[in-house]
């Protein structure tokens, strides 16, 4: 079966389709198909690219268990809860291509076409669906809720988990389709701590006054949410160098092909600015304290330079990094978010009333830091130079209800 891994499926009754245009040598689309070698030059090649799933695919499961204590404090019109949270996920979704080369096939063979290297050969990759991902999740959850007179409220909720997984989005091309033990690590939306602040402030100002500040200024509710957490994690990769010679990178985790790391990197958590070097502080370290790096590409053999000495940049035999937990090791900076809004109705009778909305999203306009850069060729590496998006927004509204 061929599918669509982007859209599989569709959403019915709507389906993506895709549209085959003529070349210039054939009349009409469907001449081209029957004749799939017409108008192809030196430098185009027939092999096709297929995206199919498993033949014995197996549906996604989760099984979620938990254990919840609450406690009800009368007197303090209080709720208290603590509660632990499991979670396991079963035959999760990934893509693997079963028409990989073997490792270091096109450094073995330069000038050959890798549709030549592969099992299947006159394809190009044959992307397949496959369920083999796995996933935990354990956390530890506490919340008070406290409920104040005249419709005032408030609550505070902290977690402290973890989710692990070896595919966190069933779109991912695995780099390596042969081995995949040393996947296993963060997910890619794993959040290790968050707290969650809400609140609901009926303001006692003129209240049930019947003249005009009473009608303009009473009534009014303020109510917001504050959040933060910790960042979720990425790896150290490259998209552009195929160190393996299986003439593909891979898509895991928004990475290629995984660096290995030689030592452990500390999350020094410096801001290097939108004009960092080499040499301004870093998000994580990526040096040791001796100086070497912490980071090196995967163990491949590089061409010996006969005229200066030394090695050449040029790969003569490839390998793919075989260590463990070469994924999502670093967590990005973490966000804080605090809305607030405001709300008055004004009723006119029984049944008609009139409502107005204001909200500020980050109204204190905190500026939160965007990810690092995990591209150990870049010359920023390691180095956080932005803030994210989130600006200070201001949205009011009307309504009127009959």
């Amino acid at each position: 079966l061929i599918v669509d891994n982007v859209f599989p499926g569709g959403n019915s009754p709507f389906q993506p389709t895709s549209t085959i245009s003529s070349n210039g040598s054939a009349s009409s689309p469907f001449q081209q198909i029957e004749n799939t070698t017409s108008g192809l030059s030196s430098t185009v090649y027939p092999a096709l690219t297929i995206t199919s799933m498993a033949k014995k695919l197996l549906p996604p499961s989760r099984y979620v268990w938990n254990v919840t204590f609450q406690r009800e404090f009368n007197s303090l019109r209080s709720v208290a809860t603590v509660a632990y949270v499991g979670a396991v996920g079963n035959h999760n979704w990934g893509v693997y291509d079963i028409n990989q080369p073997a490792v270091n096939a096109t450094y073995a063979n330069p000038g050959v076409n890798a549709a030549a290297l592969r099992p299947y050969q006159g394809f190009n990759s044959i992307q397949q669906m496959q369920s083999q991902a796995n996933s935990k999740y354990k956390g530890f959850q506490l919340a008070w809720q406290t409920h104040f007179n005249a419709g005032s409220t408030l609550g505070v909720a902290w977690s402290l988990s973890n989710t692990s997984d070896n595919g966190s989005n069933y779109h991912d091309i695995h780099p390596n389709t042969y081995y995949n033990k040393n996947l296993w690590g963060q997910a890619d939306y794993n959040i290790k701590s968050a707290i969650m602040i809400n609140y609901v402030y009926a303001l006692p100002f003129f209240k049930g006054q019947h003249n005009l500040a009473g009608q303009v200024l009473g009534n009014w509710e303020i109510s917001g949410v504050g959040q933060m957490q910790t960042g979720q994690p990425s790896s150290v990769a490259t998209s552009n160098v195929d160190y393996a010679g299986v003439s593909e990178q891979g898509s895991m985790s928004n990475s290629g092909q995984f660096w290995q790391h030689t030592g452990k990197s500390v999350l020094s958590k410096k801001f290097a600015g939108p004009n960092g070097t080499s040499t301004s502080g870093k998000w994580f370290t990526t040096t040791t304290d001796g100086g070497a790096s912490i980071y090196t590409p995967p163990p491949v053999t590089y061409a010996k330079d006969t005229v200066n000495g030394g090695y050449t940049s040029t790969i003569v035999t490839g390998a793919f990094t075989m260590e463990d937990h070469v994924r999502n090791q670093i967590n990005k900076p973490g966000v804080q978010d605090w809305n607030l809004s405001a709300m008055k109705t004004f009723p006119i009778n029984e049944s008609n009333a009139f409502e107005f909305h204001a909200g500020v999203y980050n109204f204190i306009n905190h500026p939160n830091w965007s990810g690092p850069n995990f591209t150990p060729t870049a010359s920023q590496f390691g180095e956080v130079t932005s803030k994210n998006g989130d600006v200070r927004t201001i949205q009011v509204g009307a309504k009127y209800r009959f």
